[in-house]
């Protein structure tokens, strides 16, 4: 399955970053698991697991 991780602030956290630590670690899990993920986050986001797209932060859903 691919699974796309949507987040309105970037990764990986640099700070406390619950969020942010939650979708990396459910990101990283699924990835363990066989499945296939992507995140859309804000521009300069990185992740060694997972390709990234980055997106405006002010983007309305």
């Amino acid at each position: 399955m691919h699974i796309l991780i949507v987040n309105g602030t970037p990764i990986p956290a640099l700070r406390y970053g619950g969020t942010e630590r939650v979708i990396w670690d459910l990101g990283k899990a699924l990835v363990a698991a066989g499945h296939r993920v992507s995140y859309l986050v804000p521009a300069g986001s990185s992740c060694p697991f997972a390709p990234v797209q980055g997106c405006p932060i002010k983007i309305r859903w």
